[in-house]
């Protein structure tokens, strides 16, 4: 049997705690790095014997931890319902043609494979997911009254070779996703206008919205010729391999808090 592909993650770390008497839970995750190589092609685009398998996924970063995820409910030290904490490095993926295209082969049904069996048990099985969280999700949120999120995702770096085989020396595409960022802010209070049918002894006069910020910053596409670096024309806004210069998108929203206000339309 001859291995398509291999994924090597290095120092994971999974740590889950539950409170005592009560529903609340810790769950963090760090990730030290994370590389996945492909197969490997008998021959390189110089027709020279070629044995090693190519990577399609590293890390750009090898000092720092690749990724580190915080989740509790009801933290203790703060006054928040949720706090969502994430942090990661920025990630490389290659496009290797000869693996991607192994790779849909040992995943469509032939004659030799009734998949279709599989498909509708699998299919069943997410419907059912999907419903279910859409279900808590939305039953969650109803009840949420502050939160704390810090979501700070460096950039992946996505690389599409000439030939379908990345090399040093190879004319590329590159497309870099981005640094996203989620935050959120300080309670915000507005006050409702008052009219003739103003009950004095209602204390849903006041709307309570926690404001989300959402941004990508430096989204960029570039062609590079052969033997440019592109992680040098990167740092540059403006250059002759730029199809597409940085650009960067923002965007603000309220989350409301007093959920069963009737005022509201």
């Amino acid at each position: 049997m001859k291995a398509i592909s291999r994924l090597s993650i290095l120092n994971g770390q999974l740590e889950f705690q539950r409170r005592p008497a009560r529903d609340d839970i810790q769950l963090i995750i760090d990730l030290n790095s994370l590389e996945m190589s492909g197969i490997y092609s008998e021959l390189n685009n110089e027709n020279e014997l070629n044995l090693s398998r190519p990577v399609l996924i590293q890390s750009f970063n090898q000092t720092n931890n690749l990724l580190h995820i915080e989740f509790e409910t009801n933290p203790l030290n703060t006054k928040s319902d949720y706090r969502i904490h994430a942090k990661s490095q920025p990630l490389q993926i290659n496009y290797h043609a000869i693996t991607i295209n192994k790779l849909i082969e040992c995943f469509l049904p032939d004659r030799h494979h009734d998949l279709e069996g599989i498909k509708e048990a699998a299919y069943s099985i997410y419907t059912d997911i999907k419903h279910r969280t859409q279900f808590l999700v939305s039953e969650n949120l109803k009840k949420i009254k502050d939160l704390d999120i810090n979501i700070d995702l460096q950039s992946i770096y996505f690389i599409v070779p000439e030939y379908g085989f990345y090399q040093s020396s190879s004319s590329v595409i590159c497309l870099d996703l981005g640094h996203f960022t989620f935050k959120n802010g300080e309670k915000s209070v507005q006050n409702l206008e008052k009219d003739i049918f103003h009950d004095t002894n209602n204390d849903q006069d006041n709307l309570i919205y926690v404001p989300l910020k959402l941004q990508l910053e430096k989204l960029q596409l570039l062609y590079l010729k052969q033997n440019e670096n592109w992680i040098d024309l990167l740092l540059q806004e403006d250059s002759p391999s730029h199809l597409i210069k940085p650009i960067t998108l923002t965007l603000d929203l309220g989350k409301l808090i007093n959920i069963e206000n009737n005022k509201l339309p």
